[in-house]
């Protein structure tokens, strides 16, 4: 039976591509590239903050209660006993905190689509077309990426925490990956150290198709 593309998201599209055997289904390899390259046309991410404290409340209780196990019945030598307690002890000061957090912030919206991109942080607005980008970058630290845009005319800068609005670094990379090679502006990250590896340089803007 003939998979449905249309109903694929990005990263399905990409898996199904990596697996097909090319030499048996060539019409469906031509399939999947042309629905990457649609994806890359007409997708938006439009999202508003998240507010992720309680999950991180019940993390930090579990990890508590974890803990108090080991300071009942573990090594009464071993230091590490007392962070369970000490768990327990903070997390209504984490969770009332998370709370003020996602309170001054619950408004919070980012938008990525066709046009450029839009960030609303508390009552601050910025918008910069993707032909005003001069450059984009982005640096993942323990697993949340940050990507920001650079504006070449106002130098002015919009910076997006991905996993606060809950949005797929995988896409959201890759999209941006495609609008700086579609627009010509440099694509860079920021390793460990704080050093930056240009991904793509600056260049003129071209028409730009699927490569995989």
């Amino acid at each position: 039976m003939k998979p449905n593309y249309e109903n694929y998201s990005y990263k399905s599209l990409l898996e199904a591509l990596n697996s097909i055997d090319k030499n048996a289904y060539p019409e469906r390899v031509v399939e999947i590239k042309s629905r990457i390259q649609q994806w890359f046309e007409s997708t938006e991410f439009n999202a508003q903050y998240q507010d992720n404290n309680l999950a991180m409340a019940l993390l930090v209780l579990t990890a508590g209660l974890i803990g108090v196990y080991g300071f009942l019945y573990g090594n009464p030598n071993d230091i590490r006993r007392y962070g369970g307690p000490i768990l327990l002890v903070a997390l209504p000061f984490i969770y009332c905190s998370g709370k003020k957090k996602f309170k001054v912030h619950q408004k919070d919206v980012c938008k990525i689509d066709q046009t450029g991109v839009f960030r609303r942080e508390k009552n601050t607005e910025n918008t910069i077309a993707w032909q005003d980008v001069k450059r984009a970058g982005f640096v993942t630290i323990k697993g949340n990426t940050t990507v920001w845009f650079e504006n070449q005319n106002q130098q002015r800068e919009v910076g997006i925490e991905l996993n606060l609005f809950d949005l797929d670094s995988t896409e959201v990379l890759a999209f941006v990956n495609f609008k700086a090679k579609q627009y010509g502006f440099e694509l860079f990250e920021i390793g460990g150290l704080g050093q930056e590896k240009v991904v793509i340089p600056a260049t003129n803007s071209q028409k730009i198709e699927t490569q995989v």
